[in-house]
């Protein structure tokens, strides 16, 4: 099933995906984010947040190729993060919309 959370900017939308996934799947999801933490500090602070709870991985580029691989439940973060990303690497527009 694929759930999309929407809202503004501090509208809880982490949080209410955060509880989605983990009251509704019994297997340890994977938490993929669409940044790339490439500061060891901002990748452990991030991991730390969550590691309990989930399987940390990042994709920042082909998140559609990524969850097509995975039998588990995925929490993608954020998805306006992944576009800008395919934008900032000059992916054309087709390229994007297939993703």
């Amino acid at each position: 099933m694929k759930t999309l959370f929407v809202g503004g900017v501090k509208s809880g939308k982490s949080y209410a995906s955060t509880r989605y996934i983990l009251d509704n799947y019994r297997t340890k999801p994977i938490y993929l984010t669409t940044t790339s933490l490439q500061n060891p500090q901002n990748r452990q602070n991030h991991n730390a947040q969550r590691a309990d709870q989930f399987i940390m991985e990042e994709e920042p580029l082909f998140v559609s190729q990524y969850i097509s691989n995975v039998s588990r439940p995925v929490l993608v973060e954020c998805i306006t993060m992944w576009i800008s990303n395919m934008i900032y690497h000059s992916y054309d527009e087709a390229t994007i919309l297939e993703e």
